[in-house]
């Protein structure tokens, strides 16, 4: 079954295709990233699960993703990750249809479908249901790579892994960059401020 969502834009504006290797037979393979918008009439629940190891839980986490969305649609893709996912190999396409262009993709084979993002998506889902604004909803990153790239199952979920090994930010780096310690630097006259400097690591 072919899976169809609504880009936001333009095709040129809305998919990028980067090349990272070929097959045993010379076929290239391909990582995409395409800005999708999606409605109730092509949801994000389209593409399957993979090899994901979480369940949906409705935690903080999937409703402050939620309340973004509503409340924040034109910051949401800024903030939001989107959702990574492996892909029937060759068949991402694009599709213009009553004037709408789509991108459509496949994930039948063996554990492919969503690797990271299950709660982002579900969330943006969720949000749609309630309200759908069609052509006004928010747009929505999606990363598909082609299985071919792929070893082993093992592999994908050092992929999921790794995207979501970030070093977590300090709450003073977070003072520091918004200027929170400049008013303490306002107060301090024993010595020239701008010896007085501080940057996490």
């Amino acid at each position: 079954d072919m899976i169809k969502l609504p880009l936001a834009g333009d095709i040129r504006d809305s998919i990028i295709r980067v090349q990272l290797g070929t097959d045993a037979e010379g076929n290239p393979l391909h990582y995409y990233i395409a800005i999708v918008r999606p409605n109730s009439e092509y949801p994000l629940s389209q593409i399957p699960k993979g090899v994901n190891p979480r369940d949906l839980e409705e935690n903080s986490i999937y409703k402050e993703i939620k309340k973004a969305y509503r409340n924040e649609p034109e910051m949401f893709l800024i903030y939001n990750g989107g959702v990574q996912a492996t892909v029937d190999t060759g068949t991402v396409d694009t599709a213009v249809i009553d004037g709408i262009p789509y991108v459509v993709f496949s994930c039948n084979g063996p554990d492919n479908g969503h690797y990271d993002g299950q709660h982002s998506k579900d969330a943006v889902d969720s949000a749609i249901s309630e309200n759908d604004l069609g052509e006004n909803n928010a747009p929505f990153a999606i990363v598909m790579t082609d299985d071919a790239l792929f070893p082993d199952r093992a592999s994908r979920r050092t992929a999921a892994t790794r995207t979501n090994k970030r070093s977590a930010q300090q709450a003073k780096s977070e003072i520091n960059i918004r200027h929170g310690f400049d008013k303490i630097k306002q107060e301090i006259s024993y010595c020239p401020v701008e010896n007085i400097q501080w940057a996490q690591n």
